[in-house]
């Protein structure tokens, strides 16, 4: 039975459209915790970006989420208790984008529209094609956190748009020759919050994750992870205690070999050079003096 069960997992992992690199039922050991990967969510922005969120669940711990893009990893946790300003977004500290988690302070990176492009599995909320969210993201290396928000767009009669449905009336409108762009803009003003989440992360090297849950295959690594840490950094840090220790060493060789010189004349010589002749020369705007030495005796 369980060869079977696997078996079909597979078939079915080959069936879907985009590929599930951490495959359904698998189960892994992140940060100590053993995690069953349930569901599988695949997200895209208006720029053409695409990333897969796998939805872990342990029954103790909750559920994580493992988002993977362009081969980069990130373990994300909620963290509904986090606030926010009255405009939706995590409150800031000044006009340079920062917010402070704990002892971090994470600087402002981006902010977008997300949608939802492909779900497989199942998941603690009423996932559905389409769904959007604007998302807005802050990081310091390794760590990232995120702020999603839901809007409903009102009209003068109380009722709710989402984003999509006004986008799908104006659509319409055109296609019919009818001019709503007034009304439309009238409801787009009138927008309200109606959820907001908040999300923090850690970065995980792929090797972290490949061994994590056995896999064979893992996608490509392509450029730089949003809260990948800067190699150059570490490869500059250990540089710098490098260069400390061998200045440290030089300075007591120095000290060393100083202590034990004797007080004595290392080298006495007569060098010959005369009175140097000089000539007053104009080259544009810049005066100067040229001189022309004679052998002599200093």
């Amino acid at each position: 039975p369980i060869y079977d069960v696997l078996v079909l997992r597979d078939k079915y992992n080959e069936k879907l459209k985009y590929r599930m690199w951490v495959p359904l039922g698998a189960v892994g050991k992140l940060d100590g915790i053993e995690f069953k990967c349930v569901g599988m969510v695949v997200r895209g922005d208006d720029d053409g970006g695409e990333w897969s969120e796998y939805l872990l669940f342990n029954p103790y711990h909750g559920y994580r989420y493992l988002v993977e893009s362009s081969g980069h990893w990130t373990l994300v946790k909620s963290e509904p208790g986090l606030g926010f300003d009255a405009s939706g977004r995590p409150g800031m500290t000044g006009p340079t984008g920062k917010i402070q988690l704990a002892d971090k302070k994470l600087k402002y990176f981006t902010h977008y529209d997300a949608h939802v492009k492909s779900i497989v599995g199942e998941f603690p909320w009423q996932a559905s094609i389409g769904e959007e969210n604007e998302v807005t993201e802050y990081i310091n290396p390794p760590y990232q956190a995120s702020c999603e928000v839901v809007y409903a767009y009102v009209d003068d009669q109380g009722k709710q748009y989402s984003k999509k449905e006004l986008e799908d009336l104006a659509n319409e409108a055109k296609q019919k020759g009818v001019d709503r762009s007034e009304e439309l803009n009238a409801i787009a003003q009138n927008r309200r919050l109606t959820e907001s989440n908040w999300s923090i992360g850690e970065y995980k090297y792929p090797e972290e994750i490949q061994a994590a849950f056995d896999l064979k295959e893992m996608p490509a690594k392509i450029g730089f992870g949003m809260c990948e840490p800067n190699p150059a950094k570490r490869r500059f840090f250990f540089a710098l205690a490098w260069s400390a220790m061998l200045f440290l060493a030089t300075t007591v060789t120095c000290s060393i070999v100083s202590g034990r010189a004797e007080n004595k004349p290392v080298l006495s010589r007569t060098l010959s050079l005369s009175t140097a002749d000089f000539e007053y020369k104009t080259e544009g705007t810049t005066d100067y003096l040229e001189f022309n030495f004679e052998p002599g005796e200093i």
